[in-house]
């Protein structure tokens, strides 16, 4: 980092990270014009009741200084505390109201990627919202058999995995969707399925491994990563399906959660 300021106030001068580690500490080196280097730390320390953020200043004040200088500098020295103790301490509050405001959930594992995703043509089912006061448990396996139903009839072939899709209302309820990616929606549609395509546009991709009963934790992560580096939700989200369940162990199936950040609306989207 580099800043340049009112003389009086902040001056000018770089600062670079020179040591971190995970969960203890981060310290900087700072290079003052005019005033030499000096360094400063993060120190994170454990405590009955959570941690506690230490924020420390270190300085050699007689460094490359003849002894009239130095002696004035330790003398400056005494009042570092008062000069700059404030402004920690300010510092430290916020980061504290900042830490405190983020979701709870360890996302410190959590690999996301962020993608740009193309439109698919998709064959869907709706199974109704969050709101709707339906039990949607049963609904997905019953969604696919109509969809793969009507893609044997027509001798549709799958482009990609099956997908479920969630559109999140703004103020109304979700609403689900079960989709499969086919080659071609160019088919006479019958019953509940509808023909369109899947969500476009940037979004934050992450991988899950097991049971599908397991992905609240992997969307709990996503969102208290989201919320960390300021992303905002999007109100679509979805999960590719990649691992065939009848072939797969549940412990080593691989899902790929989606959450739309900028949206592209293709023509025919559901």
């Amino acid at each position: 980092m580099t800043w340049r300021g009112d003389p009086r106030l902040v001056g000018a001068g770089t600062q670079e990270i020179i040591e971190s580690t995970p969960w203890t500490l981060v310290r900087t080196r700072m290079k003052i014009e005019q005033m030499g280097e000096a360094e400063s730390y993060f120190q994170i320390v454990g405590s009955a009741d959570g941690v506690r953020l230490v924020r420390g200043f270190d300085a050699n004040m007689v460094e490359n200084q003849g002894f009239f200088a130095g002696l004035l500098n330790r003398y400056f020295g005494l009042f570092f505390d008062r000069w700059i103790g404030g402004d920690y301490e300010q510092g430290l509050v916020r980061l504290k109201a900042l830490a405190e405001s983020l979701p709870a959930a360890d996302f410190s594992g959590l690999e996301v990627d962020r993608v740009q995703v193309e439109p698919q043509a998709i064959l869907y089912v709706a199974i109704g919202g969050r709101d709707s006061g339906e039990n949607l448990s049963a609904k997905p396996a019953g969604a696919y058999r109509k969809i793969t139903a009507l893609m044997e009839e027509y001798s549709l072939n799958m482009a990609s995995q099956p997908m479920a899709i969630t559109r999140h209302g703004d103020p109304g309820p979700y609403e689900f969707l079960a989709a499969i990616p086919v080659e071609s929606t160019g088919v006479p549609l019958s019953g509940d399925v509808r023909a369109g395509v899947s969500p476009a546009g940037v979004a934050v991709k992450v991988i899950h491994q097991g049971p599908y009963g397991q992905l609240g934790s992997s969307y709990d992560k996503l969102a208290a990563y989201m919320a960390a580096h300021g992303i905002q939700e999007g109100r679509v989200s979805w999960e590719h399906y990649i691992s065939d369940p009848g072939r797969t162990a549940p412990q080593e199936a691989i899902t790929h959660i989606y959450y739309l950040v900028e949206e592209t609306p293709p023509a025919g989207a559901p």
